[in-house]
């Protein structure tokens, strides 16, 4: 995993935070979501999930991405690698899905060649072929 010291508010918003281990449960998401609610605390609020709610690539947990500065009290944050949120959405498939990748992709978060190959590499082939369709008609 790779810490980052500062992040802009901008990258953190488009980081899905997954929870260490996944051991929340609904009642303390909501209170977590609660605290945070309309970016009083942080700027901003990220949505934790747990890995059953989406399509992961295999190795998802080896590219996490800590987030722990002084906008975040100490608090760490583990985050998808940007390589794997495009994945989890092109797999989900849906319109705004679609289009935060497009937005991946414009902003230059993630290179068509490096999302494919993990792609190819770490989901089942027809979900990879799928996924990789989608990409490379964006």
């Amino acid at each position: 995993m790779k810490t980052h010291q500062a992040i802009d508010s901008r990258s953190l918003a488009m980081a899905r935070a997954i929870v260490k281990k996944s051991i929340l449960s609904n009642k303390e998401r909501w209170q977590i979501y609660r605290k945070f609610q309309k970016h009083d605390t942080f700027g901003c609020y990220a949505h934790g999930l747990g890995p059953e709610t989406a399509v992961l690539p295999r190795h998802w947990k080896d590219r996490l991405v800590v987030i722990s500065n002084a906008n975040t009290r100490g608090v760490k944050g583990y985050c998808l690698h940007p390589v794997d949120v495009a994945a989890s959405k092109l797999a989900a498939g849906r319109e705004r899905d679609i289009e935060y990748v497009r937005v991946l992709k414009k902003k230059k978060l993630i290179q068509d060649e490096k999302t494919r190959s993990i792609v190819q590499r770490e989901l089942p082939a027809e979900v990879a072929q799928r996924i990789t369709t989608l990409l490379e008609s964006l």
